[in-house]
């Protein structure tokens, strides 16, 4: 039986145990965790080509980005994310560029984090208050809105060439 020592929290488990949530919620990431081998990769056709999906509901805004991504990564490594109801997170890819505010790019920008630890995510907000948990869970890129073209270029080359010296070295 796990009791906790520090935390006055705790939530009851179907088999009687008492385990603290900060322990169950650590346990729970750990376990998903383990799965990152299984995941099926995108097809990027080839050893230095790279792969990126973009989660956005604008379609100005998508072509500007995948303008961006395709200068960095070259031609046909670019798709755009289904935002039709729930999430599929069965994908990796290299680069994921999430534009949807609140708590939905929140979720999405995590939940690529947690799942696939080697993709570069880049979380664009309008929401300052949100790099903090970015920082917290290793987000690669927290830019907020109106921001500099120029910078998230910087960080999509920047990424793109630490993905390329990885699959070199592996």
């Amino acid at each position: 039986i796990l009791s906790a020592v520090s935390s006055k929290k705790y939530v009851s488990c179907h088999v009687g145990h008492t385990v603290t949530l900060y322990f169950f919620a650590t346990l729970f990431k750990c376990c998903r965790s383990l799965r990152v081998g299984r995941e099926p990769v995108a097809d990027s056709g080839g050893e230095n080509k790279m792969n990126a999906v973009i989660y956005t509901r604008d379609n100005n805004e998508f072509e500007a980005l995948k303008e961006m991504v395709v200068k960095a990564c070259g031609p046909d490594s670019v798709s755009r994310a289904e935002l039709s109801g729930h999430k599929i997170y069965r994908v990796v890819y290299d680069i994921v560029i999430v534009t949807l505010d609140g708590a939905e790019g929140m979720e999405v920008a995590l939940e690529y984090t947690m799942r696939f630890p080697g993709t570069r995510v880049i979380w664009i907000s309008n929401d300052p208050y949100f790099a903090a948990m970015a920082l917290r869970n290793h987000i690669y890129d927290f830019v907020t809105r109106p921001f500099d073209e120029s910078w998230l270029e910087h960080s999509i080359r920047e990424a793109v060439r630490q993905i390329r010296i990885e699959k070199q070295g592996a």
